[in-house]
């Protein structure tokens, strides 16, 4: 089975393919350095933003660090979010309770 991309993603994939040669050899990732591996491999059509962006994107990051997260289980992230969200809900119905109890005190800042 051929590994085939289409038309409108080969540009990003070229470019992410330059990124990761760069960082395997310890070269900062710039967007002249991401056109001159282009250029090396022969890779025409690429749009002139990609190269800028990614640099952008890249600078001051840990690329290592990026591949080491960008694996990360969604599952796990959605246990993190799950959680965070009952705490919420919990703190919120708390304050309702809170708000509930100041109507036994015997009389009503609105009355």
């Amino acid at each position: 089975m051929p590994f085939t991309v289409a038309d409108e993603d080969k540009s990003e994939l070229a470019v992410s393919l330059a990124t990761l040669i760069l960082h395997a050899d310890s070269v900062a990732v710039t967007g002249e350095n991401i056109n001159k591996i282009l250029a090396a491999a022969n890779v025409k059509g690429v749009a002139p933003y990609w190269p800028k962006l990614f640099a952008q994107l890249l600078e001051g990051k840990d690329v290592a660090e990026l591949l080491k997260t960008s694996g990360a289980s969604p599952v796990g992230a959605a246990k993190v979010a799950v959680a965070e969200s009952k705490e919420e809900s919990k703190q919120a119905e708390e304050s309702e309770d809170e708000e509930e109890s100041d109507e036994g005190m015997g009389f009503s800042l609105f009355e």
